[in-house]
């Protein structure tokens, strides 16, 4: 395996978490950045938006991102954009995704996993329990699946179609 190093400087060393989507929706409108990769990363926080309004029963816009609203979740999203841009992607597949099992501590205190936004990304996709514990998909990596609106690599693959939280 061969790679380059890809390192990334958060603007006056910020480790801020707690990040309303306007306020991401806004630091992405004012970036220096091609219009292409600006609107496929506002469409991809759009999805985590979505999905994060649903479980807590609130508006989009009403959303504040915790553990991806960091800087380290926006750098993944904005390159994950950049790469979609400069491949000209136009088509995904995707084998089935796997669920985990567990908990994970989020700011919310503990939460199943897959964490309840990452589950609603991960709706109409194809999905497998792999027997494996923890966090296997990431509400971030769940977003950039849901935003390339992956085929299904195996025609018989388990699609997640609902949820439930109580």
């Amino acid at each position: 395996l061969s790679g380059k190093q890809f390192l990334v400087y958060p603007a006056n060393n910020a480790e801020k978490q707690h990040t309303p989507f306007a306020e991401i929706m806004g630091l992405l409108e004012s970036a220096p950045m091609e219009q292409g990769i600006r609107t496929a990363a506002l469409d991809i926080f759009q999805l985590l938006a979505e999905a994060e309004a649903k479980v807590h029963g609130i508006a989009p816009d009403q959303v504040t991102f915790h553990e991806v609203g960091s800087w380290d979740s926006i750098t993944d999203i904005v390159s994950a954009a950049f790469l979609i841009q400069r491949l000209n992607i136009n088509s995904a597949s995707c084998t089935p995704l796997p669920l985990g099992s567990g908990r994970v501590q989020t700011t919310h205190g503990l939460l199943p996993v897959p964490a309840p936004a990452t589950a609603e990304l991960l709706r109409d996709l194809p999905v497998i329990d792999d027997g494996i514990p923890g966090e296997r998909v990431t509400p971030t990596g769940a977003a950039i699946l849901k935003y390339l609106r992956p085929q299904p690599r195996q025609p018989l693959s388990t699609l997640l179609k609902t949820i439930g939280m109580g």
